[in-house]
């Protein structure tokens, strides 16, 4: 029997999902892990978070958004023909919408303050931080990378959910 659209569909949800899951565990266990090196001076490490955040804003919140709305459309989709897979897709919706007000809470004032830093030693020509200000950049990397966890481990989640829904 051939795919149906449907299921095609899925596949593209569902790899959506585990991509979205794998690039955010990459900033996570790779890129602030690097930017942590003693070697990286301050000015790099809160230029560089400062980037990674403003693309992550362009690209990965307007993808979170499509596949909250996804998940949302597949619930409604599956109930409304007696589909019995409405469940899987409500499961990845109630996985993916606490994202959102995790990253507000938890996540934003880190990047909000970062970027006060990188501001800060932009304005004074590069001057490097001193060593309080250092110090609070390192726990607020150390920070970001444990709230972070969350920002891959829910569409991780979501993508076994889905995979689990193209089983049935």
């Amino acid at each position: 029997m051939a795919p149906t659209g449907f299921q095609y569909i899925q596949i593209a949800f569902t790899l959506a999902l585990a991509f979205l899951s794998g690039l955010s565990a990459c900033f996570t266990l790779w890129v602030i892990p690097l930017l942590q090196l003693p070697r990286v001076p301050a000015q790099a490490k809160a230029a560089e978070l400062t980037h990674l955040v403003t693309l992550g804003g362009r690209y990965l919140q307007p993808s979170s958004r499509m596949l909250g709305a996804a998940s949302v459309g597949f619930t409604a989709w599956s109930y409304a023909v007696g589909n019995d897979l409405w469940g899987y897709y409500l499961l990845c919706f109630a996985l993916l919408i606490p994202i959102a007000v995790w990253e507000i809470y938890m996540i934003f004032p880190i990047n909000d303050r970062v970027a006060e830093m990188d501001q800060q030693m932009m304005k004074g020509g590069g001057e490097a931080l001193n060593a309080e200000q250092e110090r609070e950049l390192s726990r607020l990397l150390d920070r970001w990378t444990k709230m972070h966890t969350v920002r891959f481990v829910l569409p991780g989640l979501a993508a076994i959910v889905s995979a689990s829904a193209m089983s049935c």
